[in-house]
């Protein structure tokens, strides 16, 4: 059985993988796969629950997302975010996300919305990178595309600014949604990536 492991693993790591061999690097770079915006269901994984203390997905297989059956199609907003309602049960929900940029360093901004069809549109900053990695499949050895969330952060309800990008620099704009002025809040966020 150790002699399986063993090999296992070297089939893995001389298996290689080059982001080019699975995908149009060029796609990744302006948040596409397979010729489509990344769908926001693979997004919503890694922002998770607001009641999660901690995220529980971390990391997305977009080859196994794009191939899965269990989500409806997601469309392009007015606005330029892509959008999917999640839940039947409640036609007014929804999530979405709107790409801000990539930093030098690789790095993809991401504001996301979402509602669960009442009053509150929760919204969240995420980072992500993409990353190629190795796997087993039934049996078989394959390469694929992760995207992985590097950074997290919840910016509560209906905040309203938007996220710039600007060198390794992320600025998300003043609060601006109607509880800016029911909470007072005028600042703007900036973190430094990479």
């Amino acid at each position: 059985m150790r002699f399986t492991s063993v090999l296992m693993f070297t089939i893995l790591s001389v298996q290689g993988c080059a982001l080019n061999a699975v995908s149009d690097p060029g796609e990744l770079a302006t948040f596409h796969f397979r010729g489509e915006p990344i769908h926001p269901g693979a997004i919503q994984l890694l922002v998770g629950t607001l009641a999660d203390p901690l995220p529980v997905v971390t990391g997305v297989d977009l080859e196994g997302w794009s191939r899965c059956n269990n989500h409806e199609p997601a469309r392009t907003t007015e606005f330029g975010c892509v959008q999917w309602r999640p839940s039947q049960e409640y036609p007014d929900a929804y999530f979405e996300y709107c790409y801000a940029g990539r930093t030098p360093g690789g790095t993809h901004v991401i504001m996301t919305h979402e509602s669960g069809g009442g009053s509150g549109i929760f919204e969240h900053l995420l980072l992500v990178r993409f990353e190629c990695s190795q796997s087993m499949f039934e049996g078989e050895p394959r390469s694929q595309i992760v995207m992985k969330s590097v950074g997290l952060m919840l910016l509560g309800d209906r905040q309203g600014g938007k996220a710039i990008v600007k060198g390794n620099k992320v600025t998300i704009g003043s609060w601006t949604g109607w509880l800016a002025h029911l909470e007072n809040r005028t600042d703007s966020i900036e973190i430094v990536v990479d």
